[in-house]
């Protein structure tokens, strides 16, 4: 299973997203770390988007894709919370 086995919409949001969560905990997170968090998560779930960007109905279509993004989004900011502890001394 590679990155290439998923649609071509998710390889353009990753780097997009992550650079988004990396804007705001650039002190404590390194962007391709973002980055590879965002695709192992896509990985995983190959199965579940490939479903929901397989959608016909357009209206369907957008509302599966706002979700995945949403939590392609939460998945990023997880990470990046749990390094800014590390780093921030609370872990």
């Amino acid at each position: 299973m590679t990155r290439k086995d998923l649609p071509p919409e998710v390889a353009e949001r990753v780097p997009v997203i992550a650079y988004s969560v990396y804007r705001t905990y650039r002190k404590y997170v390194d962007k391709d770390e973002l980055v590879q968090e965002a695709w192992i998560w896509c990985l995983k779930r190959r199965d579940d988007i490939e479903k929901a960007l397989a959608e016909t109905n357009p209206d369907i279509r957008k509302h599966n894709e706002s979700r995945l993004w949403w939590q392609l989004k939460r998945t990023c900011e997880r990470y990046a919370r749990k390094e800014k502890a590390i780093k921030s001394g609370y872990v």
